[in-house]
């Protein structure tokens, strides 16, 4: 923010702080303007103004592993997704007792969302890949809530995974909420085959 030009920002509320995040992540000068921001930054002296501000949220209030509410930043969690996308070696992200022959393996796409839950709001992490090692998905999603947090970043990710260290993963996410939403197939293997199709009846 203070790239932007905004100086005195650290005695502005936390929740001024997201919005004026968010703004700055969306400035088109068409449907949010710099005046816009101008605005949020002087927010004791514009909270009368009768002007309406377009709020795109890319952080919402969940609940954390502890239950304690916390803001998450979605975008900076997208963002860290990037490093771990494709074939790597995901030592970090295993568990010790992985019984996986090897920690290669291909990462096809994270999907972050953040959705009305019947408790309150929730983020859904949608995570696809040919095959899993043991607690790599509870390990990946409770090292990208430490990045929307903000306690870690792109780079702590990065780091993590390049370290092949277990002792280097964030926190493990708890087994509530994890599920297997699917199952894929390029080739549908319980279509009937041409040969099936052709015998007489």
């Amino acid at each position: 923010m203070r790239e932007a030009g905004f100086e005195n920002i650290d005695s502005l509320p936390i929740s001024i702080k997201i919005l004026l995040e968010n703004l700055l992540r969306h400035c088109d000068e068409e449907v949010v303007t710099h005046s816009h921001i101008e605005k949020l930054v002087d927010w004791q002296n514009s909270q009368h103004s009768s002007e309406e501000i377009m709020f795109l949220p890319v952080r919402v209030l969940m609940q954390d592993f502890t239950g304690v509410p916390a803001v998450v930043d979605l975008a900076a969690m997208r963002d860290a997704v990037k490093v771990l996308i494709g074939t790597h070696d995901f030592t970090t992200f295993r568990s010790t007792i992985c019984q996986s022959k090897s920690p290669v393996k291909t990462l096809d796409s994270i999907e972050i969302s953040a959705v009305d839950g019947s408790s309150g709001p929730e983020v859904h992490f949608d995570v696809r890949a040919r095959s899993f090692l043991h607690n790599q998905v509870r390990s990946l999603v409770g090292t990208l809530e430490r990045v929307g947090a903000g306690s870690w970043g792109t780079d702590d990710v990065r780091r993590a995974l390049e370290a092949r260290d277990r002792a280097a993963c964030g926190p493990v996410c708890p087994p509530y909420g994890l599920y297997l939403a699917g199952v894929s197939y390029e080739v549908d293997p319980f279509a009937p085959s041409e040969t099936a199709s052709k015998r007489p009846a």
